[in-house]
């Protein structure tokens, strides 16, 4: 089947929008008695402040709207109506004109990273973050009007601004048949889109941040992209779909699963590789071998102990190759 477009909203990672001033901290808080520290953002752009007023602590998340400040209305609202599940911190204020939302500041006891073992100290901490999953997808929307986020429209749209000598032929021909693959669309659900353990806090219970691309798509997408991040082998695939579903997966189940972990790791694969050409970055053979008899899980686990950097030109090529192969498996 030809690729058709379900119309995701493009994005690209930037700055925050604008500047957060100190006047414009004082009309969110409306107060001039408080504490600010500006604290490590994530990959996005996103400027975060952690802020104490009497006693309290609250994060300012100021976005880096990447899809632009006529979407932020959609994450913000997405972030507030999952507040009110328990889903993710309390949403206290926001303001999508500005790109400023404020919630409440959780002492995060995960530790930061990629590696599939940072979850594996919490008892019963699967199921548990499984069962946030659900309960993130069983929750009516309200609003008719959300937008898709489809992995394959940014596939397609990143492959479209990567020139086509960029890559290896065969590497090229796992991105274009990810393309050309059918994506599943027998569910449409809130979903997060960017599931993994850096996007999850822990302190008595498991929440949510980050919600840029949250929006409607499969279901099984959070839990085929989760699996990724856990390096849960195809083999061990059934498991962790039967503990979504809380019974025992059908064929056709496991096959759309199965779709969805390749278009998972392509999406991850493929991001960078825009601007990694505009930037003039040079792919050498080596780079495609570089990490070729490393597993998943121990790509994941190279990124957390520093030995692979993704702010390294060579070392996130080399990764997105890796991962790219890894798609291949999945088709």
């Amino acid at each position: 089947m030809q690729y058709n477009s379900h119309n995701s909203p493009h994005f690209s990672i930037g700055e925050a929008i604008g500047d957060l001033s100190a006047d414009a901290i004082k009309d969110i808080l409306q107060t001039d008695s408080y504490t600010l520290q500006p604290i490590t953002g994530g990959l996005s752009g996103a400027k975060l402040y952690k802020v104490c007023v009497d006693g309290h602590d609250y994060l300012i998340r100021h976005t880096s709207g990447i899809f632009g400040s006529k979407e932020i209305h959609q994450e913000f609202y997405i972030q507030e109506f999952m507040s009110n599940k328990q889903i993710t911190p309390k949403v206290y204020y926001s303001d999508s004109n500005l790109g400023i939302i404020v919630m409440d500041f959780i002492e995060n006891t995960l530790p930061k990273g990629r590696s599939p073992n940072i979850l594996n100290n919490i008892p019963n901490g699967l199921d548990k973050i499984i069962k946030l999953m659900r309960t993130l997808h069983k929750t009516p929307r309200e609003d008719k009007n959300l937008s898709y986020r489809i992995a394959q429209d940014y596939i397609a749209y990143s492959l479209a601004n990567t020139p086509q000598d960029f890559l290896q032929t065969a590497y090229l021909e796992i991105i274009k048949s990810y393309v050309k693959k059918e994506w599943p669309l027998d569910q449409l659900v809130i979903t997060h889109n960017d599931f993994r353990s850096d996007n999850l806090l822990f302190n008595q219970q498991f929440q949510l941040i980050d919600w840029e691309l949250s929006g409607l798509s499969h279901p099984l997408y959070d839990l085929a992209y989760f699996s990724n991040y856990q390096a849960i082998s195809q083999d061990e695939s059934s498991d962790i779909l039967s503990l979504y579903l809380e019974r025992m997966p059908r064929e056709n189940e496991l096959g759309t699963f199965k779709t969805l972990r390749g278009f998972a790791y392509v999406f991850s694969a493929i991001l960078c590789l825009p601007g990694l050409a505009a930037d003039g970055f040079k792919p050498l053979n080596d780079y495609y071998h570089h990490l070729t008899n490393d597993t998943i899980r121990k790509i994941w686990d190279k990124v957390n102990n520093g030995d692979l950097n993704i702010n390294n030109d060579m070392d996130e090529f080399s990764i997105s190759m890796r991962l790219l192969a890894e798609a291949k498996e999945y088709l």
